[in-house]
């Protein structure tokens, strides 16, 4: 495609997991790409160490007021166009229904299961943002291994579904050195991390689960917890309570890089959440800085990003003898846990990298406008499945109870 093409994203505000994704497509298209921000950075995310990427980058157009002539030329006059969100804006609306080439970049929508679809008002308010549009030039990149699915239960995208994500900031890799890293000199304790916001749909109570089980079996580790939020209060109270403050600790809130620090010098990386967390950039940064990955199949990067037992492990949500099983497998097989962060990093630099992801996304436009199928079979821009929630998980819980297998 035309290097001189012109791309507008439309999105809140500029953050770090988009910042690789804007780079890559402002080099690719020679400068003519605009980010545009509807929102300023907020308070809470700049006092967690969040840079304002708004006022640095001179690729963002700031929309705050909302539309005005600049932001209706822009969305008007480009060549593609992708939406982070429901079509909202008169000039994004128009531009759709013109059949001008636009994506909507989406995690899952129905994160309350599918009680959503038994709400009449709240389905027919979603069946008129995505699916009177169904017969556009409008196509879905799925920032989620489920958004494929909700949004066919609306009947919207129909073959017009593509695997997309989040590709965040990552340290340099020298795969030939990984060996070398700072983890291989833990001889005696398995350092464990887990890093989110302290919330209940997170899961951190699993892992503290996880530590009592250690502890009675007489696994030497270390856990460390980042993050903070509602939940930090009966987790500390837990620690107390369940004697581990010896093993446990508590981190709170750190920056980005610091949270990279972490994973860097980490065996193995623990991310327990549920089905309501969209994508998870955090599994893609574990993997980037070489962490041997434990994750719940609920979490809407992992069916994308782990392929079971070569990059990653994957265990049923909430099954905290999985989770188990699979630290103790590490914690005694070290050659396993270098060769499943070796295979991760790999993973996330290369197929899922966002220099990857942006030369697939632009091929994948030629293609469209050109009337042919995406030519990926896996990873970003190739078809999105519809997996749903109960098929991820019996997959995730065969494979759980092969564990002695696994070598």
């Amino acid at each position: 495609m035309d290097n001189k093409i012109k791309i507008v994203f439309l999105s809140n505000f500029l953050n770090h997991h988009q910042l690789p994704i804007c780079n890559e497509l402002m080099k690719q298209v020679d400068g003519s790409f605009r980010f545009i921000a509807t929102t300023p950075v907020p308070e809470e995310r700049l006092r967690m160490g969040y840079s304002d990427y708004n006022d640095s980058h001179s690729f963002v157009v700031k929309a705050y007021d909302g539309e005005n002539d600049e932001i209706s030329r822009l969305i008007s006059d480009a060549d593609i166009v992708i939406s982070a969100g429901a079509p909202s804006l008169s000039s994004l609306v128009k531009r759709i229904r013109s059949d001008k080439l636009t994506f909507v970049y989406a995690e899952r929508l129905l994160k309350d299961g599918d009680q959503l679809l038994k709400n009449p008002l709240r389905l027919l308010k979603y069946k008129w943002l995505f699916s009177r549009f169904r017969f556009n030039n409008l196509h879905l990149l799925c920032a989620s291994s489920y958004a494929a699915i909700d949004f066919y239960k609306l009947g919207a995208f129909p073959d017009k579904k593509y695997k997309w994500g989040y590709f965040p900031e990552l340290p340099s890799v020298n795969h030939k050195t990984f060996e070398c890293s700072p983890r291989s000199s833990h001889s005696h304790d398995l350092n464990l991390l887990w890093a989110g916001r302290l919330l209940d749909w997170k899961r951190p109570f699993d892992v503290l689960e996880l530590a009592l089980k250690l502890k009675a079996s007489e696994i030497p580790f270390r856990l460390n917890i980042i993050g903070d939020g509602p939940e930090a209060v009966r987790l500390k109270q837990a620690i107390h309570d369940w004697q581990l403050s010896d093993q446990v600790k508590m981190l709170g809130s750190k920056t980005p890089v610091e949270v990279r620090n972490f994973m860097t010098m980490s065996d193995v990386f623990l991310f327990t959440s549920d089905y309501h967390e969209g994508w998870g950039a955090v599994l893609n940064e574990a993997m980037g800085c070489g962490s041997a990955v434990v994750a719940s199949h609920a979490c809407g990067s992992t069916s994308y990003l782990i392929q079971n037992g070569v990059n990653g492990l994957v265990f049923p949500c909430g099954d905290t003898d999985s989770i188990f099983n699979y630290v103790n497998l590490l914690a005694a097989n070290e050659s396993l846990r270098f060769r499943l962060g070796k295979n991760a990093q790999q993973t996330v630099s290369g197929e899922w990298s966002a220099s990857s992801a942006v030369v697939r996304f632009l091929e994948l436009c030629e293609c469209i406008q050109n009337g042919r199928p995406t030519p990926f079979e896996s990873g970003p821009c190739s078809i999105a499945k519809e997996i749903s929630n109960e098929e991820a998980e019996a997959e995730a819980r065969l494979y759980a109870d092969r564990v002695d297998m696994i070598q």
